[in-house]
């Protein structure tokens, strides 16, 4: 069982898309959920975020993670780490399996990256992390008082900026409710 368009699972293999390969994107997050998409990463793309799409398959479960490289510096110079793409989908396993979790950690470490926050999808809610001690669990909700927020005021340069880059990146806006409802 491997997602659309990927083949036969193999076991041990990272495979990571990047953004422009929006064919590859959509044949691997076929079957995934909806903030897997490359429509949803190309609206985040356009804000300057540079989203990337791996698919890690291990011991015959395959996950696919939507992330983003964060590149920082520190006292001890520059230093990368990565982060689930925002949304409610997170990183889905199918089947629900900790193998490719514990491939991903072995990638993420060979490539130097200092540490990561993964968002699991909902759907793997009894998936157990692969090395525990390493692995901080947090379900942290951040509320933003919008009330009393200017939005006008707040968005309205960098929105036109967002909105044209989303469109020459051939992202589509929706305002109608019923054209994202079979999405969700």
């Amino acid at each position: 069982m491997g997602w659309a368009g990927l083949g036969k699972m193999s076991d041990d293999s990272v495979i990571l898309i990047p953004f422009e390969d929006r064919s590859a994107w959509e044949r691997a997050a076929a079957d995934a959920l909806p903030t897997q998409s490359w429509g949803h990463a190309a609206g985040l793309a356009a804000d300057g975020m540079t989203p990337e799409l791996a698919v890690v398959t291990a011991q015959g479960a395959q996950m696919v993670l939507p992330f983003f490289q964060r590149r920082y510096e520190s006292a001890a110079g520059a230093a990368i780490d990565i982060a689930t793409l925002p949304g409610l989908s997170g990183a889905l396993v199918q089947p629900s399996s900790a193998a490719p979790l514990a491939l991903w950690s072995r990638f993420a470490a060979a490539q130097g990256w200092v540490s990561g926050y993964i968002q699991l999808s909902p759907l793997n809610d009894t998936l157990v992390p692969p090395v525990p001690d390493q692995i901080r669990r947090t379900n942290a909700l951040f509320v933003f008082d919008v009330q009393a927020w200017d939005i006008e005021t707040a968005v309205r340069h960098h929105m036109r900026r967002n909105l044209k880059l989303g469109a020459r990146l051939g992202a589509t806006l929706l305002v109608d409710p019923s054209a994202m409802a079979a999405e969700f």
